[in-house]
């Protein structure tokens, strides 16, 4: 799988932004750029999450701890513990 995919659990905004002359549809809010983040900070194939979204997903899918500490920029809080990776394949792509 080529993708990078973040997930997190939160408020967002979503609709059009813009005036008359340019107008574009977006998702706007911390946790859109916590998941930005996350998408450009791990390896190809893997899904990175919050402890929020593990949790609320954690009946459905298995999450493994990320054991690293990520130094996102414009992020300030984010910690080894608070950071999983979803094993909902079955395999990791990045030969951990």
């Amino acid at each position: 799988m080529s993708v990078r995919i973040g997930i997190t659990l939160g408020t967002v905004f979503c609709g059009n932004v813009g005036n008359t002359q340019r107008r574009e549809y977006a998702a706007v809010g911390a946790n859109v750029n916590l998941s930005a983040r996350f998408m450009g900070k791990d390896y190809l194939g893997r899904i990175l999450v919050d402890s929020r979204t593990a949790e609320a997903a954690s009946g459905h899918y298995r999450f493994i701890p990320l054991n690293k500490k990520l130094v996102l920029k414009g992020v300030e809080g984010v910690v080894v513990g608070d950071c999983w990776w979803c094993d909902c394949c079955g395999y990791s792509c990045c030969g951990d």
